[in-house]
C-alpha cells in the first residue's frame, strides 16, 4: 500500500501523484490536514507538516527524502515503488 499525504496546494505533491500515476501505480492520497492524518503521522515517528509524505508499508518518506531543492528523485521514488510492489507479494 502507497500512501500520499499531501495538501491540495501542494506542488510537489502534485509532481509526485503525476509521477505514480504515470508509472501506474495505486496509490490512496490522504490530507495531511487533517487529525487523523496528523495522529498516523505522529504514531509512526513523522513530525514534519513538510509536504509530501510518502508511506510505502510502514516505511515513511519524507520531503526531504523525495527532493533535491524543486528536483524530484526519480531512481529514488522508483526504489520505493519497487520495495512497495515486493512488499504486497
Amino acid at each position: 500500500m502507497i500512501r500520499v499525504y499531501s495538501t491540495k496546494v501542494c506542488p510537489h505533491c502534485k509532481q509526485v501523484k503525476d509521477f505514480l500515476a504515470a508509472a501506474g501505480v495505486k496509490y490512496e492520497d490522504v490530507d495531511i490536514t487533517t487529525p487523523e492524518a496528523l495522529t498516523e503521522l505522529r504514531m509512526n515517528g513523522v513530525f514534519t507538516l513538510i509536504t509530501p509524505v510518502l508511506q510505502v508499508g510502514s516505511t515513511f518518506i519524507t520531503h526531504e527524502e523525495l527532493f533535491d531543492g524543486e528536483d524530484l528523485k526519480v531512481e529514488t521514488l522508483k526504489k520505493l515503488i519497487d520495495e512497495g510492489k515486493e512488499g504486497e507479494n
